[in-house]
């Protein structure tokens, strides 16, 4: 599963939209992907569920704050993935939780950040190779819908990414995001 985190410091330059839409189209070109939404607006979370997350459903920020390297625990990728009843896609929800001061005074302070999301994705990997008897995975692509920070969840994004997708406007605040996106990626 190649995992691409689709982000840029700045909102509103498509991000979300980018997610969803890569994964429909993998989806009706014979791929199975997996969206994460990541961001605390919920956005792709809406958009797959129909709802926004609540108290009661299990969600990224369950999996992260929690992980500590049992795949079979019940907040593994495997127990909190849905599937999206309109579009069939596999995708994993976001919660308020997810906002930077949830997400730094429980995950960032973990003796394992950043690495969660890094390990969580491996675990999932591994137990998709399990389930299916063999050496291939359900899901061949894996898209992280980041918020628009750089902050310490975008720290733990980048650690579990095989690769990123930055969307941008074709103006100035954009690019000086672009360049601030690579400062950090550098880091």
């Amino acid at each position: 599963m190649y995992t691409i985190a689709v982000i840029n410091q700045k909102g509103g330059v498509g991000k979300t939209v980018t997610s969803v839409n890569l994964a429909t189209a993998l989806k009706h070109k014979g791929h199975d992907p997996l969206v994460i939404d990541y961001d605390p607006q919920m956005n792709a979370t809406d958009w797959l569920m129909g709802r926004e997350a609540t108290d009661d459903d299990a969600t990224i920020f369950d999996s992260l704050a929690t992980w500590d390297g049992d795949a079979t625990d019940e907040w593994s990728f495997a127990n909190v993935l849905r599937t999206s009843e309109s579009v069939g896609i596999d995708f994993i929800p976001s919660d308020r939780r997810m906002a930077a001061a949830s997400f730094d005074s429980v995950i960032g302070r973990s003796p394992v950040f950043p690495q969660q999301f890094r390990c969580r994705v491996q675990e999932f990997r591994t137990a998709e190779v399990q389930r299916n008897s063999s050496s291939t995975m359900k899901h061949d692509y894996c898209l992280v819908d980041c918020p628009p920070s750089l902050g310490r969840s975008i720290a733990t994004a980048l650690a579990g990414a095989d690769g990123i997708i930055v969307p941008i406007h074709a103006d100035r605040f954009s690019m000086r995001g672009v360049s601030q996106l690579q400062d950090t990626i550098k880091r």
